[in-house]
């Protein structure tokens, strides 16, 4: 899953902690960095993350999933994106997360930092641990469309069954488009305004940045296209019926 893990960790964290808690420890303001860039740990008067998309962020929310260790928090963690995706079968690519482990030195600094300045009250490890697993979590392309019907529908899982509120699943989509491009955001927002504009004069014209779909807003695709299908699902259904 890599950094599309970052939403799934993000909803179980504000589950266990409440928004509140989540957003005083990590803020929600794009960087214009690079996901694991540690140059706004330092110079930033917070002294956290800026949001949950980079990597600090991210480390930062891992260490807030509830649990015994590391291993019943990341049991908790699995078993939740299990449910949301739902595929039993989810499982950590070890060959992965032993090559995450090894080489995610400028993680471990990170990590470090935020648990100096208090953002990370646990053991640092363990937070990391979690981290590098979640990331190493092996899913395909119908385990995202899953995810991105998820969160299209607002929390609810294809069985009609409400996992998130209404209100988490907006938190997690709107940090998808504002912080999940990390560079590409300043590209998206030209491109946007752009796309706006050609559209009140012509109606038409829908430019993306190629770019931006890089990262975590890689799965905001899926959750467009699930939304898209719905309504045709919908309208079908419908008509059938």
């Amino acid at each position: 899953m890599q950094s599309i893990s970052k939403i799934v960790s993000l909803m179980l964290a504000i589950l266990d902690n409440g928004e509140d808690y989540i957003f005083h420890k990590v803020g929600m303001e794009p960087t214009g960095d690079p996901f694991n860039s540690i140059l706004k740990l330092e110079t930033s008067s917070a002294k956290r993350p800026n949001n949950p998309m980079i990597n600090a962020g991210a480390i930062a929310i891992s260490s807030f999933i509830h649990g015994k260790d590391e291993r019943g928090k990341f049991e908790r963690l699995l078993d939740f994106m299990r449910l949301i995706m739902e595929d039993p079968s989810l499982d950590v690519n070890y060959k992965i997360y032993v090559g995450e482990s090894e080489t995610g030195n400028r993680n471990r600094s990170m990590g470090y930092f935020l648990k100096s300045e208090g953002t990370i009250e646990g053991n640092v490890e363990e937070a990391l641990d979690v981290y590098f697993k979640q990331c190493s979590v092996e899913v395909d392309t119908k385990n995202l469309a899953t995810l991105g019907l998820f969160l299209a529908n607002n929390g609810v899982l294809s069985n009609g069954k409400k996992i998130v509120s209404t209100r988490v699943a907006k938190i997690i989509k709107t940090l998808m488009v504002t912080c999940g491009m990390l560079r590409c955001f300043r590209c998206f927002c030209h491109q946007s305004r752009f796309a706006f504009q050609e559209w009140r004069r012509r109606r038409y014209c829908f430019p993306w940045c190629r770019d931006g779909w890089a990262s975590v807003s890689m799965d905001l695709r899926w959750t467009i296209r699930a939304t898209l299908w719905q309504a045709v699902l919908s309208w079908k259904i419908s008509v059938v019926n």
